[in-house]
């Protein structure tokens, strides 16, 4: 059976438990779903039952009712009762439906006559799986049917007993939405930068945190309204003329999320609305708890002639900040002073300030962002080490560690003792050896034991 509607669910009517057929011999058997179905409508008498039957996007849609024995010459011939529904177009159920500000009940849309007994209601559960309403004194209770954005229920006029109709469509379709949420993490609101009053600050305890965030409406029916909703949390950068979005660092959360450092965040919501879809955004500085910040010192150990690898600080080093300059042996060099990127023994090459000609073994670079509640400091001491060969691994191949100078001197020293002492164990064996047989026993051992092979 072919039909034509934008709604991708139809009452189908089905012969129910006291249906008699126009032959008073013939017999009907109601399918087993059918009196276990929880979204049913019965009639008064029974002889009819209607049943929600949703599109398939895979194919036809199919409904058994039952199993009717006629009674023909004395011969049984039994028949299921079924419907096979195709949709002549796509469903389009969103298009129906009308948007409507939902809290604890459902208006009567007014395509849907005036008279409540003749309405019936369907939403669908988690599982979407479409069930009945059932409105406790005229508000809705139930989990499944408690309102969220873009929840659909579906109104139904249900035919009277004596019609011929097979089928109906949705009488109407009211689409959930409610009012502008606010973006609350921690359940808290935070206060604002006092350099740009559109980001928030949220100031750590610990580098690596848990936090809770919420799409709160502030209406008491209806808290939960937004709850479970998918919102886009994506990474800025700071930058001397603000901030800016970090591409391909878009993720979507529900509920927490965790950091394991300082970060600039925006989290963005596209909550439905009565006439058009709107946004709700929030950008969170998640930085430490003290404005100026110094980092644990990093040591970094590098050869003295490997180009990869000197002493400098990073440009781009952090995102939720900008470099601001560099201390050398307590001088402070702005990024500005450079001159054709070069300034004293400093050269900048690219993202990088870069010491040239260092002579020393050890040196140590403070690297200074600016942030938006003060700065942040990295000190990095640059250690020059020596490549020192370790041994052999299972496949023969060398394998090579870099010490520091004064860790590697003592690496090899120590290998050398080693070495020695075990020189010194071969010749004290040899020693006890004569001292016990004799220096001619010792050679004859010798002998004898290459003539054993």
């Amino acid at each position: 059976m072919k039909i034509k509607t934008i709604s991708d669910t139809i009452l189908v009517k089905c012969p129910y438990a006291n249906y008699t057929h126009s032959n008073v011999e013939d017999s009907f058997k109601i399918h087993a779903s059918l009196p276990s179905s929880k979204s049913r409508i019965n009639s008064e008498t029974e002889i009819f039952v209607w049943i929600p039957l949703a599109h398939n996007v895979s194919g036809h849609s199919s409904i058994i009712c039952g199993k009717i024995i006629l009674t023909i010459e004395n011969n049984l011939l039994p028949y299921y009762w079924s419907f096979k529904f195709i949709w002549l177009s796509k469903p389009k159920q969103l298009e129906m439906a009308k948007k409507e500000k939902i809290s604890k009940t459902l208006p009567t849309p007014d395509n849907c006559g005036s008279n409540p007994a003749t309405i019936v209601k369907f939403t669908r559960d988690k599982q979407g799986i479409m069930k009945r309403v059932n409105i406790n004194n005229g508000e809705l209770k139930e989990a499944d049917e408690l309102p969220h954005p873009n929840k659909l229920y579906y109104f139904f006029l249900v035919p009277e007993e004596n019609s011929i109709l097979e089928h109906v469509p949705p009488c109407a379709i009211i689409r959930a939405v409610n009012e502008k949420p606010e973006i609350k993490i921690n359940g808290q609101e935070h206060p604002v930068s006092s350099t740009n009053n559109k980001i928030h600050v949220i100031k750590r305890k610990t580098m690596t945190e848990v936090f809770n965030i919420k799409l709160e409406l502030l209406s008491p029916d209806t808290p939960d309204f937004y709850k479970g909703e998918k919102i886009l949390m994506k990474e800025m950068r700071y930058t001397k003329s603000g901030i800016e979005d970090i591409l391909n660092t878009d993720e979507t959360i529900i509920d927490s999320f965790t950091l394991h450092q300082f970060k600039i965040l925006k989290f963005t919501y596209n909550y439905p609305a009565l006439e058009n879809d709107n946004v709700v955004e929030k950008i969170y500085y998640f930085g430490p708890m003290k404005d100026d910040y110094n980092f644990p010192n990093q040591d970094i150990l590098y050869l003295a002639n490997e180009t990869s690898i000197k002493p400098n600080c990073t440009i781009n080093g952090i995102t939720y900040g900008y470099f601001d300059s560099i201390i050398y042996e307590n001088e402070t060099i702005k990024l500005n002073e450079f001159i054709n990127n070069k300034k004293d023994n400093f050269e900048r090459s690219g993202d990088y300030i870069i010491l040239k000609n260092n002579k020393t073994n050890m040196i140590s670079l403070m690297c200074r962002y600016i942030t938006l509640t003060g700065s942040v400091t990295l000190t990095q001491t640059f250690i020059k080490g020596k490549k020192v060969f370790m041994g052999k691994n299972k496949k023969g191949e060398d394998i090579y560690k870099i010490l520091s100078q004064t860790d590697a001197s003592e690496y090899e020293k120590k290998m050398a003792d080693k070495k020695k002492e075990m020189e010194s164990m071969k010749k004290s064996f040899i020693d006890k050896l004569i001292d016990y047989i004799g220096i001619g026993g010792t050679y004859g051992l010798i002998g004898d034991a290459g003539d054993s092979h």
